[in-house]
């Protein structure tokens, strides 16, 4: 973010409407915010040796711990808001003429008000999204697995582990780690008998080896190591590329606050889904773009690919974007001969998928293939329940008419996949030709991956999640061309 911004000479109204969206956004995190003080409150009654740090920070042992912290940290959450909005009027008039007052306070709120919302939102998020993330570390480490994502975490570590011993991830079940434990305390899957990502890894191998450095690091240094840790690494450099992707400092904080407020995102940052990982790496892959590197983005886009299967439908739409502004005069027969020409691009992203990819595939072909296809397409002994743990999409009406006999069945999902989002897609990549710049892609992929997702056998609340942080960015950040 600048440390300096002008304020516009004349500005719409009082408020900004950039203000009124980050509070808006910001209350939506506030459940969150009171379920994550009323645990560490209760840890804190207890006097749990992990969080004495914070029982030493409390100014009296005469009220609960639940009186000190839900009060300060909800009421400092409070008082942030009232800030940002306190120096956004008054920015705006200070822009529109002098203040009462003396003269300094006026010229600080003119020339400074962008300075000061900045840090304000940094706080906000760290209010809103860090301090919850690490309460939840902590309450792991503190011995219970409530509020940890079985698939994000616990089977990704599970997954790393095995690799470390030599083990093929994607061959093994699950039976003894965290995953069965976690699945253990809850009845869900009392009526499968065992929950189904006991006998599969669903997700893509860069998902995994991307945090094995910083596991074999933190486990060394610290004896003890959470996921989560990587992702907010990972979310740190999603706001330095969301800094990087809009010039004005009102689009950075609507950015930020967008991505990282949007309710069907941080809680499930916080309990560890692995969404943020696709995001940055297609995100990168645009802003590489801006800066002239279409090597370097071509290796990200192709790690994206390599980390879940939404980037796949992403694919088409960024490789006509490389075909640069003048893909609207050029008949698609040209663009295809291009693309053959540059033959080298093709070679790198393809090198990058194998090294990726093929190691594990060539570990065990039909268990690769069972659980990055099959289980989630519904053609596996055990599949992933029909509809999603919630569903979002059509599958719903499968179940609801009751199609199918069981939620492990097998239905033919491609049947609308190719006669409605097949044909989406088509007339999506027309109209990003029309005007191929990176914001026209992101948005019109987007919206192809809606569709192919609600068309699917499984459309999960955090996949609409991911969609919409791609939709802000297609909305808020500076557009440009490649080429």
């Amino acid at each position: 973010m600048t440390s300096t911004e002008q304020s516009p000479q004349r500005p719409a109204g009082p408020i900004s409407l950039e203000t009124v969206a980050v509070l808006l956004l910001s209350l939506t995190a506030f459940p969150g915010l009171l379920q994550t003080n009323s645990n560490l409150a209760l840890l804190l009654a207890e006097k749990n040796s992990l969080f004495k740090v914070f029982t030493a920070l409390l100014p009296s042992t005469t009220y609960f711990a639940y009186d000190h912290f839900n009060g300060l940290l909800t009421g400092l959450a409070t008082l942030l808001l009232l800030l940002y909005l306190a120096v956004d009027l008054l920015g705006n008039a200070a822009a529109g003429g002098p203040l009462p007052g003396p003269p300094a306070m006026g010229r600080f709120f003119r020339t400074r008000a962008g300075w000061a919302k900045n840090r304000l939102l940094a706080l906000i998020l760290v209010l809103f999204v860090l301090y919850p993330t690490g309460y939840a570390m902590g309450l792991r480490a503190a011995g219970t697995l409530q509020g940890t994502h079985d698939g994000g975490v616990l089977q990704t570590e599970a997954a790393m582990d095995f690799i470390l011993q030599g083990d093929n991830p994607y061959a093994r079940d699950y039976h003894g780690t965290a995953v069965e434990e976690n699945n253990n305390r809850t009845n869900y899957w009392l009526h499968y008998g065992t929950a189904p990502i006991m006998h599969h890894l669903p997700y893509l191998p860069f998902s995994v080896v991307a945090a094995l450095p910083l596991k074999l690091a933190a486990t060394m240094i610290f004896g003890w190591y959470d996921q989560r840790l990587f992702y907010l690494l990972v979310a740190a450099l999603a706001c330095w590329l969301l800094c990087r992707l809009a010039e004005n400092g009102t689009k950075r904080r609507l950015l930020l606050a967008a991505v990282f407020l949007n309710p069907w995102f941080t809680s499930f940052f916080i309990e560890g889904r692995n969404d943020i990982l696709p995001f940055v790496l297609v995100l990168a892959a645009l802003a590489a773009l801006k800066y002239s590197r279409p090597g370097l983005s071509l290796v990200l886009m192709a790690l994206a690919c390599c980390t879940k299967q939404f980037a796949w439908v992403l694919l088409p739409f960024y490789l006509l974007l490389l075909a640069g502004p003048g893909a609207a005069q050029r008949p698609w027969p040209e663009l295809f001969r291009s693309a053959a020409a540059h033959w080298r691009r093709g070679l790198l992203f393809a090198a990058v998928c194998a090294v990726v990819l093929l190691p594990f595939f060539a570990w065990g072909p039909e268990a690769f293939i069972d659980d990055i296809l099959r289980f989630n397409a519904g053609s596996s002994e055990q599949n992933y329940p029909l509809g999603g743990t919630p569903g979002f999409g059509a599958a719903n009406l499968v179940l609801y008419f009751q199609l199918v006999e069981t939620r492990n069945d097998y239905f033919p999902f491609i049947i609308p996949l190719v006669l409605l989002a097949l044909p989406l897609a088509v007339l999506l990549l027309l109209v990003q030709k029309r005007r191929n710049s990176a914001c026209v892609m992101l948005a019109c992929g987007t919206l192809s991956l809606f569709a192919a997702a609600f068309l699917s056998r499984l459309f999960h609340d955090n996949h609409l999640g991911l969609m919409l942080m791609w939709a802000a960015v297609a909305a808020l950040a500076d557009d440009f061309q490649a080429g």
